[in-house]
């Protein structure tokens, strides 16, 4: 059958599945423990918390990010600036922020 695997090859398979997931988790924790990484970052990255039903101002985000960023610390900022911005660079030739 296609769909079966020989048991031998299966189990490779979780063994390597296994040691990619613990050789990942040891990764964060070294870089948790050298500061290179804010755990609240990494917090948001893996639990990814996000409102629903919520639809994005602009099109280049999707309604599932935009309602990420809602719940995120950065509303203030990120939600109200691009919700009242409809142009955030001047068309002038050297395009500096307004």
């Amino acid at each position: 059958m296609l769909g079966t695997l020989p048991l031998a090859s299966a189990s490779i398979k979780c063994n390597i599945l296994f040691l990619y997931l613990m050789s990942f988790v040891l990764i964060l924790q070294v870089l948790l423990m050298r500061k290179e990484i804010d755990p609240m970052e990494l917090d948001f990255l893996l639990r990814f918390p996000s409102q629903q039903n919520v639809t994005s101002p602009v099109d280049f985000i999707p309604n599932q990010a935009w309602g990420a960023i809602k719940v995120s610390d950065i509303t203030c900022t990120v939600s109200v600036g691009v919700q009242s911005c409809t142009l955030p660079y001047s068309v002038g030739k050297n395009r500096t922020p307004l």
